[in-house]
């Protein structure tokens, strides 16, 4: 199995941390930027290979690469993305196509989740798409919304109505069996759209799921993960995740 982490993105919206550095290497704790405690949380499924799809300031992503890839029993490989001020996260899975080519785990960079997540994921093995969600009492028009019926995820998109919504994408999926294939070809054949340039990656997965590519939920408790997107997201990273990311195995031994 492959991971491919998405890390492309200018990350705005945490001006002016993100001034110098991709969001993926802010600190998060004991000044590990988030993508070392994201390698950190991997390494517990032992994939044959991570794929890091770069583009604002990738040069310090593929200088980090260097330094930390001794420490992981799997190859980290970087894909740059040069088209990343012009584009979304779908062109940069699609720069990634080759990479597609055996089941994979899809994140986003600016994920942060428990070991457990993860592992949960990788194991099943049932053909599909299978979208880590989680479920609130309420939604707001920035979550990645799906509409969930009879066990299978029939939408997913920011755009669904808050009062449809009944869960929300955290960022991480699993593409397994005949199901991932078929998405590949989907991915391949939306890009030729004019509004794919723009589209999260959720675009394809929507158009999969309307050539009937099943996808089912993964379900994970909220005090499992976060999404930083804005300042206020790191607040909430601090009070209420640390605690996890204290753990032992997510600590070097300079660390602990």
């Amino acid at each position: 199995m492959r991971v491919i982490i998405l890390a492309a993105g200018m990350g705005s919206r945490l001006y002016p941390l993100t001034k110098d550095r991709p969001k993926c290497l802010v600190p998060i704790i004991n000044n590990k930027p988030l993508l070392k405690v994201q390698l950190d949380a991997i390494k517990h499924i032992s994939p044959e290979q991570v794929v890091v799809v770069t583009g604002y300031r990738s040069k310090q992503i593929e200088e980090k690469i260097k330094l930390w890839e001794n420490e992981y029993p799997f190859e980290i490989v970087n894909i740059f993305n040069p088209f990343f001020s012009l584009s979304n996260n779908l062109a940069s899975l699609y720069m990634a196509r080759d990479k597609l080519d055996e089941d994979f785990i899809l994140v986003n960079s600016d994920d942060i989740f428990h070991n457990s997540v993860i592992i949960g994921l990788s194991q099943i093995m049932e053909d599909g798409i299978w979208i880590t969600i989680s479920r609130k009492t309420k939604y707001d028009w920035e979550d990645m919304k799906i509409v969930e019926k009879e066990g299978f995820i029939r939408k997913i998109s920011k755009e669904i109505p808050l009062e449809e919504a009944n869960g929300e994408s955290i960022g991480m999926v699993l593409f397994r069996g005949e199901a991932r294939q078929r998405f590949v070809n989907t991915l391949i054949d939306v890009m030729h759209e004019p509004e794919a340039l723009n589209a999260f990656w959720e675009y394809a997965v929507q158009k999969a799921i309307d050539r009937g590519v099943p996808a089912k939920p993964y379900i994970v408790d909220d005090d499992k993960w976060a999404e930083m997107d804005f300042h206020p997201d790191l607040e909430f990273i601090y009070q209420h995740l640390t605690s996890f990311l204290s753990e032992k195995s997510f600590l070097t031994e300079n660390e602990e």
